[in-house]
């Protein structure tokens, strides 16, 4: 796990603990003058370990709208290294607790994660969920002509760095984190890089859908295990390893495909590139030669690598996998947890509901998640869930 957003249920902001915060602690408070809203941000030197987002509301009160984080900073102090096993992901989430208990009012506290308490109808609305992999750079290479099936939008390529094929569902995303990391961090390897595979759900509806494997309209998660969001992510890189399936039955017949496949792996040019240029020495106008040669290609350099892109990624690999390590962020962040008094050890709630997933129907809006009184409230939470 990586980046994570969550929506929550009516939770107001304690300005006696803000400005407790600010004194002890140096937390951030940025103030927008248009809307009044406060943005809170718990850092480490320049590094954000937690973002609060509120709003002013009609009593006067500033109450959470959301809260985001990158799991790995609240256990490591950086993002080179994953999170590998259940109790960190527990722990993780037992630290944002934590912290928002600081800047929140007490009355509020049973309701700080989605998925805590009966009365609690927050909801996670952004999950990356990343693996590393030692690489030799073949892999990287290929991912630059992968194409995701029935998506309109080109991948976004930086040659020799980073493939990033965008849109709905899901966002995936091939790079070098070595690379990505820069400076900060001490490459793993020598001419081997440590490839980060990241797939990234930025809807609240298109996460709960892909946790449960339903279509279903109006769907949010409510938890989820670390071992629940590996499958999700194995699940979204399944649709390029089957288009590689479609291809192999045809693979006399792609010779222009096979071409260009070749020399995109070379890394000089973008597959994309070499299509349009396949294209425009050929003479032909028509769209539909270019969509068609970039699926064969797709499928062509996703069939060579088809194996790594199926393969089952279990927690077990998680710990083997390649990291980019960063000892002196590490030892900041050991001092800091220590200053800040954060949990040593996930809390037994946490544990029990994030060791399991649980998906509901009937998403409230965020406004309604901002008021006391909502006649939806017993309905949405009445409901039994889809999971478990």
């Amino acid at each position: 796990m990586d980046t994570i957003v969550a929506v929550l249920d009516r939770v107001r902001l304690d300005f006696d603990g803000v400005a407790w915060c600010m004194k002890s602690m140096g937390i951030e408070v940025i103030v927008k003058k248009k809307t009044k809203g406060v943005i809170l941000i718990f850092s480490m030197g320049n590094t954000p370990l937690l973002k609060v987002f509120s709003t002013l509301c009609a009593d006067d009160s500033h109450r959470v709208t959301r809260i985001t984080c990158e799991v790995p900073k609240l256990i490591f102090g950086h993002n080179g290294r994953l999170i590998t096993a259940e109790l960190q992901w527990h722990l993780a989430l037992t630290r944002v607790v934590a912290l928002l208990k600081l800047v929140t009012m007490a009355e509020d506290h049973g309701r700080l994660l989605p998925g805590l308490g009966d009365d609690n109808s927050g909801y996670w609305c952004r999950v990356d969920i990343p693996i590393h992999q030692v690489d030799d750079g073949t892999l990287l290479r290929k991912s630059h002509g992968f194409r995701y099936p029935n998506r309109k939008r080109q991948p976004l390529v930086v040659a020799g760095e980073s493939t990033t094929l965008r849109g709905s569902p899901v966002e995936i995303k091939f790079y070098d984190k070595g690379l990505e990391a820069g400076s900060r961090f001490d490459r793993t390897g020598s001419s081997l890089i440590c490839l980060r595979i990241e797939t990234s759900f930025r809807k609240a509806g298109k996460f709960a859908n892909a946790l449960e494997q339903t279509v279903a309209h109006d769907t949010f998660a409510t938890s989820f295990s670390l071992a629940e969001a590996l499958l999700v992510h194995q699940r979204a890189l399944q649709p390029l390893a089957s288009q590689s399936i479609q291809n192999q039955s045809q693979k006399g017949k792609k010779k222009p495909a096979a071409f260009i496949a070749f020399w995109a792996m070379t890394g000089e040019t973008s597959a994309d590139r070499l299509v349009d240029s396949w294209v425009s020495f050929l003479g032909t106008k028509g769209a539909k030669t270019a969509q068609r040669l970039r699926k064969e290609v797709s499928g062509l350099l996703a069939g060579s690598v088809r194996e790594q892109l199926l393969h089952e990624v279990t927690l077990e690999d998680l710990q083997n996998a390649p990291v980019i390590e960063n000892r002196v962020l590490e030892l900041r962040f050991a001092k800091l947890a220590r200053e800040w008094s954060l949990p040593s050890e996930p809390a037994p709630d946490i544990v029990a509901a994030y060791s399991q997933k649980v998906v509901r129907w009937g998403k409230p809006s965020r406004e309604s998640l901002l008021e006391d009184n909502r006649p939806d409230l017993h309905r949405i939470l009445n409901q039994s869930p889809i999971t478990p």
